[in-house]
Protein backbone atom coordinates (compact mmCIF):
# COMPACT_ATOMS: atom_id res chain seq x y z
CA UNK A 1 0.00 0.00 0.00
CA UNK A 2 1.35 3.49 -1.06
CA UNK A 3 0.38 5.10 2.37
CA UNK A 4 2.64 2.34 4.10
CA UNK A 5 5.84 4.14 2.75
CA UNK A 6 5.43 7.23 4.13
CA UNK A 7 4.84 5.76 7.98
CA UNK A 8 7.97 3.40 7.28
CA UNK A 9 10.68 5.38 10.25
CA UNK A 10 7.14 5.72 12.14
CA UNK A 11 5.19 3.52 13.97
CA UNK A 12 4.30 0.72 12.46
CA UNK A 13 1.60 1.08 9.88
CA UNK A 14 -1.44 -1.48 9.94
CA UNK A 15 -2.13 -1.83 5.89
CA UNK A 16 -5.65 -4.09 7.07
CA UNK A 17 -6.68 -1.18 9.79
CA UNK A 18 -6.53 1.44 6.97
CA UNK A 19 -8.04 -0.65 4.53
CA UNK A 20 -11.01 -0.83 7.16
CA UNK A 21 -10.85 2.92 7.72
CA UNK A 22 -10.98 3.99 4.04
CA UNK A 23 -14.61 1.44 3.66
CA UNK A 24 -15.95 2.76 6.53
CA UNK A 25 -15.62 6.80 4.90
CA UNK A 26 -17.01 5.26 1.66
CA UNK A 27 -19.87 8.08 0.10
CA UNK A 28 -22.67 5.19 -0.09
CA UNK A 29 -21.93 4.05 3.32
CA UNK A 30 -21.77 7.77 4.96
CA UNK A 31 -24.99 7.88 3.13
CA UNK A 32 -27.13 5.58 4.55
CA UNK A 33 -25.42 6.42 7.99
CA UNK A 34 -27.05 9.74 7.21
CA UNK A 35 -30.23 8.50 6.03
CA UNK A 36 -30.87 6.59 9.50
CA UNK A 37 -28.97 8.69 11.86
CA UNK A 38 -29.21 12.45 10.39
CA UNK A 39 -26.10 14.99 9.93
CA UNK A 40 -25.24 17.22 12.28
CA UNK A 41 -23.19 19.58 10.22
CA UNK A 42 -26.01 19.42 7.37
CA UNK A 43 -27.58 23.19 6.52
CA UNK A 44 -30.96 23.70 7.82
CA UNK A 45 -33.51 24.48 4.58
CA UNK A 46 -34.97 27.99 3.91
CA UNK A 47 -38.51 26.76 3.30
CA UNK A 48 -38.98 24.15 5.90
CA UNK A 49 -36.14 24.25 8.65
CA UNK A 50 -35.52 20.81 7.98
CA UNK A 51 -31.90 19.16 7.41
CA UNK A 52 -30.69 19.41 3.85
CA UNK A 53 -29.13 16.20 2.98
CA UNK A 54 -25.00 16.11 3.22
CA UNK A 55 -24.08 13.43 1.49
CA UNK A 56 -26.57 14.02 -1.67
CA UNK A 57 -25.02 13.96 -5.22
CA UNK A 58 -22.00 11.43 -4.92
CA UNK A 59 -19.80 11.34 -8.29
CA UNK A 60 -22.58 12.67 -9.54
CA UNK A 61 -21.35 16.12 -7.87
CA UNK A 62 -19.59 17.78 -10.85
CA UNK A 63 -19.60 21.28 -10.95
CA UNK A 64 -19.32 22.09 -14.99
CA UNK A 65 -22.36 19.59 -15.27
CA UNK A 66 -23.67 21.77 -12.23
CA UNK A 67 -22.66 25.46 -12.88
CA UNK A 68 -23.23 27.97 -15.55
CA UNK A 69 -20.05 27.66 -17.53
CA UNK A 70 -20.12 31.98 -17.36
CA UNK A 71 -19.69 31.66 -13.54
CA UNK A 72 -17.03 28.40 -13.76
CA UNK A 73 -15.05 30.65 -15.93
CA UNK A 74 -15.45 33.81 -13.40
CA UNK A 75 -14.61 31.96 -10.18
CA UNK A 76 -11.48 30.04 -12.08
CA UNK A 77 -10.21 33.85 -12.96
CA UNK A 78 -11.07 35.01 -9.42
CA UNK A 79 -9.44 32.11 -8.19
CA UNK A 80 -6.37 31.46 -10.76
CA UNK A 81 -3.38 31.78 -7.76
CA UNK A 82 -5.08 29.46 -5.80
CA UNK A 83 -6.31 27.32 -8.27
CA UNK A 84 -2.65 27.31 -9.38
CA UNK A 85 -0.86 26.84 -6.28
CA UNK A 86 -3.05 23.41 -5.17
CA UNK A 87 -2.50 22.36 -9.13
CA UNK A 88 -6.21 22.46 -9.53
CA UNK A 89 -7.55 22.85 -13.08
Amino acid sequence: MILSKKFQNQKKFDDEKAKKIIQECEFDKLQRLEKINGFREAMIGKNNNERLRFFNLGSDNDYKKLLDGDLVHKMKNLYRLELEKYNYE
